[in-house]
């Protein structure tokens, strides 16, 4: 797996907050915009070898149904992982968002379809991989620019 140089990562904000970690929006001048992930259990290095391992494993699947890894990046402070950024947050946030604007009728029958097979289509590529998710649901589903479903949130799978 590829290590990106924290030189090259221009932290710009918060994304939110996860289980294991911090995630933020970053510039890269190899990727574009990237999410890296930043554990939040400093200074156990059995805990943070364990983290960068399951990224290891994941990074090899490759399906445009799965949040991409990129690398891994280490500071002073710690490791992090970079990833694929998607532009339209989590398919919980969304729906939530739809159903505050009380738009839920805007959102096409054919476009639901296609979520739930791009869910299904990474699940499939996981499952073939021998990884078993564990942590499956709506917060873990990300939307790129396109409306493409990514399964991300691997803090809690295992091989």
């Amino acid at each position: 797996m590829r290590t990106i140089p924290k030189e090259d990562l221009n932290i710009i904000r918060l994304l939110g907050k996860g289980g294991c970690g911090k995630i933020y929006l970053a510039e890269s001048n190899l990727f574009g915009q990237v999410a890296v992930k930043k554990p939040i259990f400093k200074g156990d290095e059995l805990i943070m070898e364990e983290f960068l391992n399951k990224a290891e494993i994941l990074s090899k699947m490759n399906s445009p149904n799965i949040i991409r890894f990129y690398g891994t990046s280490k500071s002073e402070k710690g490791g992090s992982i970079v990833m694929e950024y998607a532009e339209n947050g989590t398919l919980y946030h969304f729906l939530q968002d739809l159903r505050k604007k009380k738009l839920e009728d805007t959102f096409s029958w054919d476009k639901r379809y296609q979520i739930a097979q791009d869910i299904t289509r990474g699940l499939l590529c996981i499952h073939t991989e021998r990884v078993l998710h564990r942590n499956m649901n709506s917060l873990n589903i990300l939307l790129d620019k396109n409306m493409t479903a990514k399964i991300s949130g691997f803090s809690l799978s295992s091989s």
